[in-house]
């Protein structure tokens, strides 16, 4: 009986030094942001302003791994006028997850006065997995 736990012993601790000292790297999450507009040469996408309304929306994807949260942002503001004060809000913000498939979405507002502006989208998982499109808006 001694023998037999002295053996577990001697063979369960040669194991884990092994496993302990592997230098595996992970798989790159896969990350993939792009949108439903016409795309140029350049990577810039065109969207075209609805006439006729205060404001108006656009949509990006992402597509990564399924129940991946997706993370969203943008150096473009609009600024609201509310109980005598400014407020300043990005055009995109939050945080959105992936659906089954791996697709994940969010909306962008856009208005009248971005009409000519190219607008900067961030979307990312981590701070090593990110990326970012660009849109002007016509």
């Amino acid at each position: 009986m001694k023998n037999l736990i002295l053996l577990l012993f001697v063979v369960g601790c040669g194991d884990y030094d092994e496993i302990l000292n592997s230098q595996v790297e992970p798989e790159p999450t896969p990350f993939r942001m792009y949108m439903e507009y016409e795309q140029d040469g350049n990577g810039y996408y065109h969207i075209s302003y609805p006439q006729g309304v205060s404001s108006s929306h656009g949509r990006i994807y992402c597509e990564t791994l399924p129940t991946q949260r997706v993370f969203w942002s943008s150096p473009n503001t609009f600024d609201t006028y509310f109980q005598q004060q400014w407020f300043s809000t990005p055009i995109i913000q939050y945080s959105t997850y992936s659906s089954s498939q791996g697709i994940a979405q969010q909306l962008f507002y856009i208005y009248e006065p971005f009409v000519g502006d190219t607008l900067t989208l961030v979307g990312g998982l981590s701070e090593n997995t990110w990326d970012y499109l660009q849109v002007i808006i016509h």
